[in-house]
């Protein structure tokens, strides 16, 4: 779960949880268990809940990058400051 806009609290296993904007949480072992979720921002709050099987493998993250190895973290971040990975207009 990823918390993109405002704080989010959310309750799993009978105890609440909160995630601050960029903040993020696996959830692992809750198959069949409800979630509940709520914004605790003065204005809006805006979430992402992904699922996937757990692939068991470690990573790097740096920012908004997450690779396999530092050096992939290092060359991706070189790419981006060289404007070579495009623009949002």
């Amino acid at each position: 779960m990823y918390s993109v806009e405002g704080d989010i609290e959310f309750h799993v296993r009978g105890e609440w949880f909160s995630l601050h904007q960029g903040e993020s949480s696996a959830i692992d072992g809750a198959e069949g268990e409800a979630l509940t979720i709520r914004g605790k921002s003065s204005s809006s709050s805006h979430f992402a809940v992904l699922s996937g099987e757990t692939i068991n493998e470690n990573f790097v993250q740096y920012g908004p990058f997450a690779m396999s190895t530092q050096q992939e973290i290092d060359e991706v971040v070189a790419r981006y400051n060289a404007g070579e990975l495009g623009s949002l207009v």
